[in-house]
């Protein structure tokens, strides 16, 4: 059981206990909220490690004090107080029986003074108007700033869920539907689409003018992903990343579901790009890269202008895990493999060491991974590593609730936006190539000359 569990010095009045054959312990909470002196005490076993952390909070918050978990392993359990050098601590051990038995332990408090108890609520009021960012990270080091104590991460949990917990999806309806229409007056290019099943929120999906207007410009090379949110309500994060023509992230669609990913919400997804991103979808066939999932084919099938490749990275481990660590070396070589031939031998190879690695790997489908069989273009890329970074970027907005991460998407986009209208006024201001073409040709001059030098060498040598 991990530190943070029991980490928030809240007062239980739920804890059980159990004595043993002389001693009967069950009344240890009714007899401890009486006691007022000024050591920690406690008497008998406790069926569980969560009974006794409970119970000594009970009696050291009765007294003012709060705690925090020191040490937590299947055997051991250890306690001190939160004030800094302050010599209180209680520990407890698991014996033979099963049961949790305190030990010997410094029970009287050196702080000076009694402190105040602090609570998931006590913090939350204190900070709530000055926070700014609602990761657990942030709310410690502001709390620390606030009350001048450092608070446990169990603690910055509990204020972070009722931060954000005013905020539930059915009661901030109204909310989203006016960012939505807002963005739509101020961004006539931008789509939307919000989906309520009796006044609940099912899912949200939008795509900025920015990324319709810039998606007729960039590579045809998408790469999808979803993503798990970290806000007291959860859901899915749903993105389409591609790649502008100096290799930088280009976002298309972002969508939030409620829930956990399934199918029918990437129908709902990938329908929204034939929708929205029409022009995207005409000329050459580009590729759609994704993680392998149920029923996939049959998703990216409606995709129109696209040829479906899944990622190799996801498809590997699953190899790795299923057929061990010598089959995925050779599923390796037959991802880069460059011919039919090449990726026929290997086959033969895996056949050699496990048929059945050789019948799951064909069921894959080649042309869904292996370089030989798909069709060009093929763009360089076969892993969604592009829409992984993406979520990595939005690390931070997917700890917020559903209307702030909608809010700085649109932050996000304006900044990359910005960004990349001074890099190409800047590459107008020097009448050059703009920096990746720039980047590619300083390294192609490079290696140039490396070989131009290799070759005067060994001319020289021949003489």
């Amino acid at each position: 059981m991990s530190t943070s569990d029991y980490s928030d010095s809240t007062v239980y009045s739920d804890s059980t206990s159990t004595g043993s054959a002389d001693q009967d312990c069950h009344d240890t909470t009714s007899d401890s909220s009486d006691y007022s002196g000024d050591d920690l005490w406690l008497t008998g076993s406790f069926e569980s490690k969560k009974s006794w952390v409970v119970e000594v909070r009970n009696q050291e918050a009765l007294r003012g004090y709060g705690l925090r978990t020191l040490m937590s392993n299947p055997t051991r359990v250890s306690l001190k107080c939160q004030t800094e050098g302050c010599q209180f601590a209680a520990r407890a051990t698991l014996n033979m029986k099963g049961e949790w038995k305190h030990t010997t332990s410094e029970t009287r408090h050196t702080c000076s003074g009694k402190k105040t108890l602090i609570t998931s609520a006590a913090v939350a009021a204190a900070i709530s108007d000055t926070v700014v960012s609602y990761d657990v990270k942030s709310i410690t080091k502001l709390a620390k700033k606030v009350l001048g104590t450092k608070i446990a991460r169990g603690v910055a949990r509990g204020v972070r869920a009722r931060l954000l917990g005013a905020l539930a999806p059915e009661a901030s309806i109204q909310r989203i539907e006016a960012w939505l229409g807002c963005m739509k007056k101020e961004d006539k290019e931008s789509r939307w689409l919000f989906e309520t099943d009796d006044d609940r929120f099912v899912r949200c999906a939008w795509s900025f003018g920015t990324s319709r207007i810039g998606a007729k410009y960039v590579r045809r090379l998408i790469a999808f992903d979803a993503t798990h949110l970290k806000g007291v309500y959860g859901g899915i994060l749903y993105v389409s990343v591609a790649l502008d023509a100096n290799g930088h992230l280009f976002p298309l669609i972002f969508m939030i579901q409620r829930g956990n990913e399934n199918k029918e919400g990437w129908d709902t997804f990938v329908s929204l790009h034939n929708k929205w991103l029409r022009h995207f979808s005409s000329g050459e066939t580009g590729i759609a890269i994704s993680d392998k999932f149920r029923g996939v084919k049959n998703v990216f099938k409606e995709l129109r202008g696209f040829q479906h490749v899944l990622c190799t990275a996801h498809l590997g481990r699953h190899v790795a895990k299923k057929f061990g660590r010598k089959i995925f070396e050779l599923f390796g070589k037959l991802v880069n493999a460059r011919s039919t031939a090449s990726a026929s031998s290997l086959l033969k190879q895996i056949k050699g060491k496990d048929k059945q690695a050789k019948a799951y790997i064909e069921e894959q489908g080649l042309e869904n991974f292996c370089r030989a069989s798909i069709k060009p273009p093929r763009f360089g890329h076969t892993t969604s590593n592009i829409a992984e970074s993406l979520n990595c970027w939005l690390r931070e907005l997917r700890a917020l609730n559903y209307l702030e991460l909608m809010e700085g998407t649109r932050r996000f986009m304006l900044e990359k936006s910005s960004k990349r209208l001074k890099d190409l006024e800047k590459s107008k201001e020097e009448e050059g190539p703009i920096p990746r073409v720039k980047s590619a040709i300083k390294k192609n001059a490079k290696t140039a000359r490396k070989h131009h030098e290799a070759i005067r060498k060994s001319g020289e040598t021949e003489r």
